[in-house]
C-alpha cells in the first residue's frame, strides 16, 4: 500500500478563503478516489479531483454546503 500524507482544511462558510480548521494525518491506501468517498459516505456530497503541478492530489468536498479540501503527498 501506499502512504500519504493527508492535509484536511475544514473552510468557514461564510467565508470560503478562510480555513475554520486544519488537520495532517498519515494514510495507507492503494485508492484514494475510494479513500476519500468512503469518509464522506452518503447522498448530499459533492468531489472533484484535481492535481497540482507539484504532484498533490486535491480532493475538494462540498457537504452540507460546507467546503472541505483532502491534499494528498505521497511519503
Amino acid at each position: 500500500m501506499k502512504q500519504y500524507e493527508m492535509l484536511h482544511e475544514v473552510y468557514n462558510m461564510c467565508d470560503v478563503t478562510k480555513i475554520l480548521n486544519s488537520s495532517i494525518e498519515e494514510v495507507e491506501t492503494d485508492d484514494l478516489d475510494q479513500y476519500v468517498h468512503s469518509r464522506f459516505p452518503g447522498k448530499n456530497v459533492q468531489i472533484e479531483r484535481g492535481a497540482k503541478k507539484d504532484g498533490t492530489i486535491v480532493f475538494d468536498v462540498v457537504i452540507a454546503g460546507q467546503r472541505q479540501r483532502l491534499s494528498f503527498n505521497e511519503l
